[in-house]
């Protein structure tokens, strides 16, 4: 009886699908009530429970659309997925969805993200084929986290203006790490308030050239450590961007950013406001290209406590480089 009332509402707001290529597939999904799901070659399964296990034989290698129809919490797809296509609304939870679907190259214009999902971590991360994520897909005001949500996309070669990271977000940490194709940043992407956590966001995206002078650092960020590590086309960073005073971590922030050729000066605060040990570890280590001053008065004469080893390790063409302390660099 209850399976006839599923199959009565196979409506599309019910329905998380994507698109496989092979010959077998086996992937999970977690059930609040009995699903069906369709492999796309005519044949059905009735499922129920928390991370149940799916596995299923073609009969020959060939692409399908699978569908899971029903309330559905989550799911994690399989590594043969080419395409992703839809998601139910029941969708509560995005984390590792696509993770290490290393064929998927494509995302659906008609993809949607669901109001009521509230994590996005990791969830396209090493979808190392994937090339454009569409301008229609939108991170819903419910989301918090969006750590490691692109994490490796190594062929992904712009960010859509589009896309916005929502004001409930709080940790965007390694969103785009190791994105190595990403040539720009749209002055359009913006860091909400909310965040506290950007540590490693565009770390070893090789192919940036430059940071808008759009792109801020909120105060509300205490964690700003690797956010542009070995971006080792970086040439420039705006007179905009500077180190927040709330800061804990930024170590190591551009370090390996050989090419870095700006004056950086300003880049830190006037004053840092966190009373324990600040980790300035190597954040411009190996930079030797970068211009202007160490400014003392705010780093190693200004009565803070800092983790500095390497902070300014070879950045000889500072202007004050022989006068920096010998812990600093």
């Amino acid at each position: 009886m209850y399976i006839g009332y599923i199959k009565s509402n196979l409506i599309s707001n019910r329905v998380s699908s994507f698109k496989v290529f092979g010959s077998s597939t086996n992937f999970s999904v977690t059930t609040e009530e009995e699903c069906i799901i369709d492999f796309g070659d005519g044949t059905t399964q009735n499922i129920s429970g928390t991370n149940k296990t799916i596995t299923h034989n073609y009969s020959s290698e060939a692409e399908y659309i699978i569908t899971i129809t029903g309330n559905h919490s989550s799911f994690r797809a399989p590594s043969e997925t080419i395409e992703a296509v839809s998601l139910s609304d029941t969708i509560t939870n995005c984390s590792w969805m696509f993770g290490n679907c290393t064929n998927l190259t494509k995302i659906s214009s008609n993809f949607t993200i669901p109001n009521s999902v509230t994590n996005c971590s990791s969830m396209f991360y090493n979808c190392s084929s994937l090339t454009e994520i569409p301008s229609t897909l939108t991170i819903p005001n419910s989301v918090t986290n969006c750590s490691s949500m692109f994490n490796y996309c190594t062929s992904l070669t712009t960010i859509p203006s589009t896309l916005t990271i929502p004001n409930s977000v709080t940790q965007c940490n390694a969103m785009f790490y190791n994105c190595s194709s990403l040539t720009e940043i749209p002055s359009t992407l913006t860091i909400p308030n909310s965040v506290t956590d950007c540590s490693w966001m565009f770390n070893r995206c090789s192919s940036l050239t430059t940071i808008p002078s759009t792109l801020t650092i909120p105060n509300s960020v205490t964690n700003c450590a690797y956010m542009f590590s070995y971006c080792s086309s970086l040439t420039t960073i705006p007179s905009t961007l500077t180190i927040p005073n709330l800061v804990t971590k930024c170590n190591s922030m551009f370090s390996g950013c050989t090419k870095l050729i700006s004056d950086i000066s300003n880049i830190f605060p006037s004053t840092f406001t966190y009373t324990g040990t600040i980790n300035l570890t190597s954040v411009f280590h190996s930079c030797s290209k970068i211009t202007g001053t160490a400014p003392a008065d705010k780093l190693w004469n200004s009565g803070k406590i800092f983790s500095s080893s390497k902070c300014f390790y070879n950045c000889t063409s500072l202007a004050n480089y022989s006068k920096i302390p010998a812990g600093w660099k």
